[in-house]
């Protein structure tokens, strides 16, 4: 990892408009998609939304964590509840665990931690709360483990990770 200081301000334009920040590939042959993070099946009335409703849930409420063109898709179980993740044409996912905002204008607060998640699930909640750190129109989130591990890079599933409501995760939906 190369800390943050070492990169000058760099032009935020290319990240918002979707430049490929991010790609997975699965194999070592060329990368002609990439795969979205894990997400809950989210459920509705008590009842587990289908991977199309999953993906239409993401695309209204985490959109730059998926593309609109899925081009497949891949569920899995843990702990008995599903998850599913979105395959894509390159370069169409706009999420990175490193957005890149340092400007003028934008600048990052300090690591946050509600709650460790040592709770009896091993839930952890760090919704957002504004005059907690002095924020009140967030632009990008960023999440790691206390080791330092990327949010994006442990394979994990969070319920939500936006700027605007913060990250949950439930400890059931844990690998």
């Amino acid at each position: 990892r190369i800390p943050c200081s070492r990169f000058p301000v760099l032009n935020l334009e290319p990240w918002r408009v979707g430049a490929p920040l991010q790609s997975v590939s699965d194999d070592d042959g060329p990368n002609d998609s990439e795969w979205s993070t894990w997400f809950p099946r989210y459920t509705r009335g008590g009842l587990e939304l289908s991977a199309a409703e999953t993906f239409n849930y993401v695309l209204s409420h985490r959109t730059d964590e998926v593309c609109r063109e899925v081009l497949d898709t891949e569920t899995r179980i843990v702990n008995g509840r599903a998850q599913v993740r979105f395959q894509c044409p390159p370069g169409t996912i706009r999420y990175s665990d490193y957005p890149q905002i340092e400007t003028e204008q934008l600048y990052w607060t300090d690591w946050i931690d509600n709650v460790t998640p040592s709770r009896r699930n091993k839930d952890d909640d760090e919704s957002r709360v504004p005059d907690q750190v002095g924020c009140f129109k967030p632009f990008a989130i960023q999440a790691q483990t206390v080791d330092g591990v990327p949010a994006g890079e442990t394979g994990e599933s969070f319920m939500e990770f936006s700027p605007t409501l913060g990250l949950i995760c439930h400890g059931i939906d844990q690998v």
